[in-house]
């Protein structure tokens, strides 16, 4: 009895105030590679992070789930990671993850995110100086990807343009 009584007291309860990350609203993947953060569920609750909260026995996640996610693309249920690479070219789709929290034995609270996913060919999203934009052979402006009609001054800033987009 005395050791069920410390385990209970060792368990803080789960914290008030528990969100769902913010995802952001669009995401642009190819095909063949590896999808990568922040395409997952997380939860925080002020100071607190993901992996702590999920470790609590009295926040009790449940129905983590995603509708519409692209070919090729799994969500690792326990841990809210979407894993593996898009097997597929993709048009924008919307994809909504979902999870339920039941914390301290409560009413259970559902979250729900929305993004829109979209899946290039291969090679697609690489910014670089070779297969630029038509007009790119400016030295001031050397980048740019083959979705993209615009050139960009530095790499970053390629990487950074909603169509060149990683």
């Amino acid at each position: 009895m005395d050791l069920l009584l410390l385990q209970e007291v060792s368990t803080p309860p789960c914290p008030g105030g528990v969100t769902m990350m913010d995802i952001p609203s669009t995401i642009n993947a190819q095909v063949g590679i590896s999808v990568k953060s922040p395409f997952l569920i997380q939860f925080s609750a002020g100071s607190v992070n993901h992996e702590t909260l999920m470790k609590n026995k009295n926040c009790n996640f449940s129905e983590l789930s995603v509708t519409n996610l692209p070919a090729g693309l799994t969500l690792n249920s326990t841990t809210g990671a979407i894993n593996g690479a898009p097997t597929a070219i993709s048009a924008a789709t919307t994809v909504t993850f979902s999870a339920k929290l039941k914390a301290n034995n409560s009413t259970p609270i559902t979250f729900t995110k929305t993004t829109t996913v979209t899946i290039f060919a291969a090679g697609s999203l690489t910014c670089n100086t070779a297969g630029a934009a038509l007009g790119c052979n400016n030295a001031a402006l050397p980048y740019s990807c083959p979705n993209s009609n615009f050139c960009y001054s530095t790499y970053s800033s390629c990487k950074a343009a909603s169509e060149c987009g990683y």
